[in-house]
């Protein structure tokens, strides 16, 4: 038997994916890089991760409040984020869930 969990799963990290995570935690693996985006017909360039929760590889597309606390726990390069652990919290922002790093293990 196959179970159908995992194709039901996103690859990018939700917050319907924080809120069922048993760690709460992500570890960034790469440097990651800019990526183009088109989001309501606006074309954006957006940080683009790749991340590990609960053993798992994920993409992550960090939102301001996350990059700040990032920056402000590991430092400015991305680099300096591999294998490093960070929280995360899922946050109700204009009526939508949101997740924010914390910038702490």
């Amino acid at each position: 038997m196959v179970g159908t969990d995992e194709a039901l799963e996103s690859k990018y990290v939700t917050a319907e994916l924080v809120k069922n995570s048993i760690s709460k935690k992500l570890v960034v693996i790469s440097e990651g890089g800019y990526e183009e985006v088109t989001y309501e017909n606006e074309v954006s360039r957006r940080l683009t991760l790749p991340v590990q929760i609960d053993q798992k590889d994920r993409i992550w597309r960090p939102n301001r409040d996350s990059i700040a606390n990032m920056r402000s726990a590991y430092g400015a390069d991305t680099k300096s984020w591999i294998g490093k652990a960070t929280k995360l919290q899922v946050v109700r922002v204009q009526g939508k869930d949101s997740v924010i790093a914390t910038g702490t293990q």
